[in-house]
């Protein structure tokens, strides 16, 4: 766009074309991975992630209910985030990016329980977005990878690299 450091948004920067071509990486951000739909979003509070939800619903291309993919860190509202899911998804897939400061698959697996969310555990975000991606293609559904912004970040290279030609 050639604008300079410092330059004060206006209307070139602004105009319609440019703001419908701005992408924010694992926002809302779609993929497509072995003719499954997979969105991509970083959402990690239950608010987000309920608006996540609902900016979704009925979305073109994206048929019946996700499978979802979460990963999230401990200081996150794990209870919180599943009732955001709870009605609105197929089932769970929980996974970790391991270490002390995220939740393990099968904390997430446990407490979805006990909500009477189905959900698996994996072992990697990789082989978490893989169980997904049957589980939604064997439903009809998608998949939304969501809960963490880290987990959005070992995930994208992957989705990204599987769509280029």
């Amino acid at each position: 766009l050639g604008a300079r450091l410092g330059e004060p948004l206006g209307a070139r920067l602004l105009d319609p074309a440019t703001v419908a071509a701005a992408r924010l990486p694992a926002r809302l951000e779609r993929f497509e991975r072995g003719g499954v739909p997979v969105v991509l979003d970083g959402a990690h509070v239950p608010g987000s992630v309920a608006d996540v939800l609902a900016d979704l619903a009925g979305t073109p291309g994206l048929p019946g209910r996700p499978v979802v993919v979460l990963g999230l860190a401990r200081s996150k509202d794990l209870p919180g985030i599943l009732k955001a899911l709870v009605g609105a998804v197929d089932s769970v897939v929980g996974t970790s990016l391991g270490g002390d400061l995220h939740r393990t698959p099968e904390e997430i697996a446990e407490a979805a329980g006990t909500l009477r969310l189905p959900a698996e555990t994996a072992a990697s975000p990789m082989d978490a977005l893989d169980r997904a991606t049957a589980l939604a293609r064997a439903g009809g559904g998608w998949v939304l990878v969501t809960g963490s912004l880290w987990l959005a970040g070992a995930v994208r290279p992957q989705l990204r690299a599987s769509e280029d030609p």
